[in-house]
């Protein structure tokens, strides 16, 4: 009996040590599991736009280049852009929507020219960013001018504040401390600061005093005592003071610092007063990535341990020591800079410092990069840098804080200016995600699913039912005369979807129900547009500008009136541009039928001996409410089997081409060619165009589809052509500002050519590549006649 009791009792303690091993490892995966879900299922995306300008007009026209991110690389994500411009009260005075490809959305918007002078906010976002903190959004002050306006735009004096953290987050008792001092300001911050630490029990005496590494911040160590009570103050140049007071100092507690080299990184933990042999798991992240994870045991005072970064990719690290509960006891950022770049070659540089002068070159491209080029006179300031995309994807987007001038430190990754990151990265909480709140399986309410460029939900009604079941087949006419043959089926409340279409202005769809039975003038389709509207809740940035009632009458602040007289000529320009518009008109004398044959036709389909159904210029015998298919196969000789359709020369798939070629109305059908041997044949059906997509088309089988709205072109004057001869200034600063574009090889030259304006002698060539990561890369040059 006892042996048995024993046995059993055995095996209980087996089971429960199984169990025990079974938690212990479900708990060691609970930071990896939630790392893995929230990577997977809840990316997030950031914005930045540059401009071709840092302030406007009121009637002038935005242009801006916008990067959309997930993470530290273009978003593969969403394929919308939402930009409004907001004056004060929130109030959106333009508006509109962009396609993102490939990460990168690029147009213009247009300024009403009856708004007031003030400070006006760009607010840009992606529908699947309205599942995320609203901080996170791209909000932007940008200063519209007004010579009508009475109130102008005037800077105010704006004070400034200081913060303090502690490196870790704590101050132990008897072990070395750094705490790095920030600076806030609406406005510009000054330039030379310091300040002093002292206990508040004997403020006379100087702890430790400070210099600031730059306008942003400083740093001061200390080895704090209990029971005693420290505060920092903070001096500017013009003898304005402020204190800040630090944390209590601990008996009991952890402390965590870094060290970090290009290639390593050294950490130390401090324990005080901590029970022995206590578990603690260090968790390093980069992005929603894990990128490195130490165990460690309280076996002594200080654990100290160095890592190699050289293989972790670029970007904001964020380590995070737990205890045994999975209670966050310390934490650290720090910035990894170890990704290499190259630079750009640049050759066949033919430059022209005389007034309007062309310039050309060309620059030596990778296959496997994007690239934008824009070119600046060169003492003119770098508006593209004021706001950088580095700065933006690395750094300024993830955190709320404002970071003064922030682009330097990635345009010169100088020893200094790493370390200044490192120090700001010390007052700044990764708020991207919350730990407790990951781990506790607290995720984001997903209201808004990815998109897919402009979609609609189109609704079938037949007799006044909705058209259940029935297959629609659609032709898109796109503004630039392509076309796109779709096919959807109704479901049982007579919807479907309508994706995936991506174009400017408006577009025509053709659509016709398959049903045998059905009367196709008497089926409509009403189509809505799905889109993200959300209204703005935070509150609007502050600026340091303010309206007021200028004593003497005068132009705003940072206006030249040569600036208003230059909107109003290319206002003038691109009128005329739009006049001079010509039709190139053929000569050479051909039948009606073969000028279609060779406005419709790619070389590639040529043959002497097609049998061509002309349906523009002649009658055919066929009637509306034909079955296209059907009048084909009697027209086709040889074997059906061995038949290939094509609609537009794109090749229609054998087994739905009896469905896509019936669903045609005869009204959209502009030819159709016949060609082949023996049993085998080629059908050809081209769809009208251009004037000829109206003729004979019946409007319950049309709807027009509003697209993107369409972006104006940017002005870069060709002093080669007659209509710029008159323009009797150029006071240009952009001279080039360019389109995204990618080769097709590596070691491709790309030509660049732009026309100087009246007086620049220096040209600032500026470089933004998108590199086989998806990660953007910056570069300058600047170009002359004398040393190209």
């Amino acid at each position: 009996m006892h042996n048995r009791l024993l046995y059993i009792g055995i095996r209980y303690l087996a089971v429960i040590f199984l169990l025990v091993a079974k938690l212990s490892a479900f708990s060691q995966d609970r930071i990896d599991s939630a790392m893995t879900f929230l990577s997977e299922k809840y990316p997030q995306e950031k914005i930045h736009l540059s401009y071709n300008k840092s302030s406007y007009l009121a009637g002038e026209t935005i242009w801006f280049k916008g990067f959309v991110f997930s993470g530290y690389h273009l978003t593969d994500i969403s394929t919308n852009l939402y930009i409004e411009v907001m004056d004060e009260h929130k109030s959106i005075v333009c508006k509109s929507k962009f396609p993102i490809i490939q990460g990168i959305a690029e147009g213009s918007l247009s300024l009403p020219d009856s708004i007031p002078e003030g400070n006006y906010f760009v607010r840009a976002y992606t529908q699947w960013m309205l599942n995320f903190s609203e901080s996170f959004q791209y909000i932007q002050a940008l200063k519209i001018y007004n010579t009508n306006s009475q109130k102008k735009l005037q800077e105010q004096a704006v004070t400034w504040f200081a913060t303090a953290f502690v490196e870790g987050g704590n101050l132990i008792n008897n072990r070395n401390a750094t705490v790095a001092i920030r600076l806030h300001s609406v406005g510009v911050l000054p330039l030379n600061w310091s300040g002093y630490l002292v206990d508040t029990q004997n403020p006379s005496f100087k702890i430790n005093s400070f210099t600031a590494l730059d306008e942003n911040i400083a740093t001061t160590n200390f080895i704090p005592v209990s029971g005693r009570t420290y505060q920092i103050v903070v001096e500017d140049n013009a003898g304005i003071k402020h204190s800040i007071a630090l944390p209590p100092v601990l008996l009991k507690g952890v402390g965590l610092s870094v060290e970090q080299t290009d290639t390593t990184l050294s950490f130390r933990i401090d324990f005080a007063e901590n029970a022995i042999n206590q578990k603690f798991k260090l968790v390093g992240t980069i992005d929603n990535d894990i990128v490195y994870r130490y165990n460690v045991k309280n076996i002594d005072t200080v654990f100290t341990h160095r890592f190699s970064t050289k293989e972790m990719p670029k970007g904001v690290l964020r380590l995070t020591l737990f205890d045994s509960a999975y209670a966050i006891v310390a934490e650290r950022l720090c910035f990894l800079f170890n990704q290499n770049s190259t630079t750009p070659i640049f050759e066949s540089v033919k430059t022209n410092t005389l007034p309007r002068a062309l310039n050309e070159f060309s620059i030596v491209t990778d296959s496997s990069k994007r690239y934008l080029v824009f070119v600046q006179e060169a003492t003119e300031q770098n508006n593209l840098i004021e706001n950088g995309l580095l700065s933006a994807c690395w750094l300024t987007q993830d955190f709320k804080n404002k970071i003064q001038g922030a682009e330097k430190y990635f345009l010169y990754p100088t020893k200094a200016n790493k370390k200044i990151i490192d120090a700001i990265l010390i007052t700044e909480q990764w708020s991207r995600f919350n730990w407790q709140d990951i781990l506790a399986k607290k995720f984001p309410y997903i209201k808004y699913n990815k998109d897919n460029y402009l979609t609609f939900i189109a609704k079938a009604v037949y007799n006044k039912k909705p058209l259940i079941n029935e297959t629609i087949n659609m032709i898109v006419f796109q503004p630039d005369s392509t076309k796109q043959v779709l096919q959807a089926k109704t479901d049982l409340h007579g919807q479907f979807l309508l994706e995936g279409l991506a174009y400017e202005g408006d577009a025509k769809i053709s659509y016709r129900a398959t049903g045998r039975r059905i009367v196709l003038d008497s089926v409509k389709i009403n189509f809505t547009e799905i889109e993200a509207n959300s209204v703005y809740q935070s509150a609007l940035p502050k600026t340091a500008d303010s309206l007021v009632i200028p004593s003497i009458a005068k132009n705003s602040i940072s206006q030249k009136p040569i600036e208003q007289f230059d909107f109003n000529q290319i206002k003038e320009t691109n009128k005329e541009v739009h006049e001079l518009k010509a039709v190139t008109v053929k000569t050479r004398v051909q039948t009606p039928t073969e000028l279609l044959d060779e406005k419709l036709s790619s070389g590639r389909f040529f043959n002497p001996r097609s049998m061509i159904y002309d349906f523009v210029n002649k009658e055919q015998p066929v009637t509306a409410g034909t079955n296209l298919f059907n009048w084909l196969k009697a027209r086709v000789p040889g074997d059906p089997k061995l038949t290939s359709y094509y609609i537009d020369e794109f090749l229609i798939n054998t087994e739905d081409a009896e469905s896509q070629i019936s669903g045609l109305g005869i009204d959209i059908v502009a030819m159709i060619k016949i060609q082949g041997r023996g049993a085998t044949h080629q059908v050809f059906i081209y769809l009208k165009r251009g004037a000829e997509m109206n003729a004979n088309v019946k409007p319950l089988r049309n709807i027009l589809l509003s697209g993107y709205a369409k972006s104006k072109a940017y002005t870069q004057p060709d002093y080669s052509k007659p209509m710029y001869k008159n323009w009797p200034s150029d006071t240009r600063s952009i001279l080039y500002w360019g389109n995204s574009f990618q080769t097709d090889s590596a070691s491709e030259p790309y030509k660049i050519q732009f026309y100087n304006n009246d007086k620049a002698r220096q040209f600032r060539v500026i470089v933004w590549t998108i590199d086989d990561n998806e990660a953007p890369q910056y570069f300058e040059k600047i170009l002359n006649t004398f040393n190209p």
